[in-house]
């Protein structure tokens, strides 16, 4: 049979034409003698337009494709278990779209020594794959390399020489036993993330430049990373769970990351890897758990561009590496078994979500942070020795939540932002202060100690509600509404009509027109005047007898009317509007 089928793709040869293609729609064999048809349903076709499908326990093997040079959409072989090869596909150059090649039978990829292109996912899930051997011209992969491999069987990549660009990410599940056979990859787009590993070995990414995702290193079995010492961009790195790591040395390129998570590396020693990292732009978050070190943070002297968040756990020693910082997210510092007193982060002013100290063993004192400024909120939990808040007992804003819990010797809690917050907002409905020493176990008890909100002018108003607390203002006229009280802005204005009392005509009464019929120097607003003026050269009222009106000149005064029922009510007129209003009848 296989001679009849060579003997009429020599027939049929002889008749190509170079590029002709076909299916616009793909198709999707599922049986051995549609694929031996092919040539003869479709001669010539050496292209197909749309996907080409592979399915079926009937397909044995792909010889008559041998004409197969491109695919314009995606190759899928679906549980095709009786297919244990992929000659026939030896022409194909080129697959525009994905490729997913899915297979309990399929060992390897003999048979696709042309593919130079896969444009867009290349999928393998193999279930007794060893290596890549026979797709060795693979240049580039235009999407994801997405891997699930059995940790029995495979070995490494060989067979990958060729490849160079992975414009996706690689990702995947397996135990990785080394990288070899990439050894020209230098730029992957996305993600290097193998999920759980565990990789025993870097070695082939040594020509790795850049990769645009996520660097995801876990359960890593090698003691350095010199495999990657030519890279020099990461878009996010996280090291987890590497129990032999040593050091991180051949990071020294990397100056800029989204975040940077380095915790449970059971041996790791220093991190001078990262002594040239200037920028992390979310996220920092250390967790040193080698019993035999304390982790040197010194590499992070050069980080000048850091805003975000920093979590700092385990065996981590000075902090005033971080002195030049002063915006976080948030600030944790938990874990730590050997810290005694936290002093440092001498610029930070602004920490817009949480600061956070938790779970430290032998931590006594809080001595650093004193020059900040706002703070969004406040836990301090589970620190059996702590007995001192000094470096927080200063003046700044505490806008939101505070939590204080399980630290046995810390009583004195009353420090100025929680007096503060207490003084403008009354005590909190919550229960978050609890299991501390005497005097700070429950609000009450902490605001009883701030004792009474202070009031340096004494007029009556405490200095946090008062709009000029250095000078006496009990009434608070505040004219500009500027929040700052007038007498604090050497202005003063009684009446509120935007003149300053020392040139207003009237200044007891509101009168921003500053009406003065009699040029007398005093404004008509605070004159009286004549109900009825006659013979008078500016008389402010005339009254006609007939077929006339009541006439005012002065828009500041009232017209007072009394009906038949003794009420009296007035016609005041505001700017262009005439508004009754009742009054008390005048004597």
């Amino acid at each position: 049979m296989k001679i009849l089928i060579g003997f009429l793709l020599i027939v049929f040869g002889m008749q190509l034409l170079p590029g002709q293609s076909c299916l616009t729609s793909g198709i999707v064999f599922s049986n051995q003698q549609d694929i031996d048809n092919f040539p003869l349903n479709f001669p010539g076709c050496s292209i197909i337009e749309g996907s080409l499908g592979i399915s079926g326990s009937a397909v044995l093997n792909l010889d008559s494709l041998i004409y197969l040079t491109e695919v314009k959409g995606s190759i899928q072989i679906l549980g095709a278990t009786n297919l244990t090869s992929l000659q026939g596909l030896n022409n194909l150059k080129k697959v525009d779209g994905q490729f997913r090649c899915i297979s309990a039978s399929l060992t390897n990829f003999n048979g696709l020594d042309s593919l130079r292109l896969i444009g867009s996912t290349f999928k393998v899930q193999l279930a007794g794959l060893v290596n890549f051997q026979g797709i060795s011209k693979l240049h580039k992969i235009g999407g994801n390399f997405e891997l699930t491999l059995p940790s029995t069987s495979f070995i490494d990549f060989t067979g990958l020489s060729a490849l160079d660009t992975i414009i996706g990410g690689m990702t995947g599940d397996l135990r990785i036993n080394s990288f070899t056979g990439l050894n020209n990859l230098k730029y992957i787009g996305g993600s290097l993330n193998l999920g759980n590993g565990p990789i025993y070995s870097l070695a082939g990414l040594e020509n790795l430049r850049h990769i645009g995702g996520l660097l995801n290193l876990y359960r890593g079995r090698f003691f350095n990373l010199d495999p990657l010492q030519n890279l020099d961009s990461v878009f996010s790195l996280t090291i987890n769970n590497c129990d032999s790591l040593r050091n991180i040395n051949a990071l020294q390129d990397i100056q800029t990351l989204y975040f940077l998570h380095i915790s449970g590396n059971q041996k790791l020693e220093n991190i001078t890897g990262l002594a040239n990292l200037h920028t992390v732009i979310n996220s920092i978050n250390i967790n040193h758990i080698n019993p035999s070190s304390i982790l040197d943070l010194s590499p992070f002297s050069t980080l000048t561009n850091f805003k975000g968040s920093l979590f700092l756990s385990g065996r981590l020693g000075d902090f005033s590496v971080f002195n030049n910082i002063d915006t976080l997210t948030t600030l944790s510092i938990s874990s730590n078994p050997i810290i005694g007193v936290i002093s440092g982060f001498d610029s930070l002013k602004t920490i817009t979500g949480q600061l956070s100290f938790s779970d430290n063993s032998t931590l006594t004192a809080i001595n650093g942070i004193q020059n900040l400024i706002n703070l969004g909120s406040l836990s301090i939990k589970n620190n059996p020795f702590l007995f001192s808040l000094a470096g927080l007992n200063h003046e700044f804003t505490l806008e939101n939540t505070v939590t204080i819990q399980n630290n046995s010797l810390l009583s004195d809690c009353d420090i100025v932002p929680l007096c503060y917050k207490f003084w403008l907002s009354g005590l909190p409905n919550s229960n978050t202060i609890s299991g501390n020493g005497p005097g700070c176990n429950t609000f009450q008890e902490i605001f009883t100690n701030c004792g009474a909100a202070p009031d340096q002018d004494n007029d009556g108003i405490n200095d946090l509600e008062d709009n000029c607390p250095a000078i006496s203002n009990s009434n608070q006229l505040d004219c500009n509404t500027n929040g700052i009280g007038d007498v604090c802005e050497n202005f003063f204005d009684n009446d509120c009509d935007g003149l300053e009392n020392s040139i207003d005509n009237c200044p007891s009464i509101f009168n921003p027109f500053q009406h003065d019929h009699n040029n007398n120097s005093i404004g008509d607003a605070c004159e009286e005047f004549s109900k009825l003026g006659f013979g008078i050269a500016e008389p402010k009222v005339e009254y006609h007898f007939s077929n006339g009106s009541i006439y005012l000149d002065n828009p500041e005064k009232q017209l007072i009317l009394k009906k038949q029922n003794g009420e009296c009510y007035t016609l005041k007129i505001v700017g262009d509007v005439i508004q009754p209003q009742t009054i008390t009848c005048p004597q």
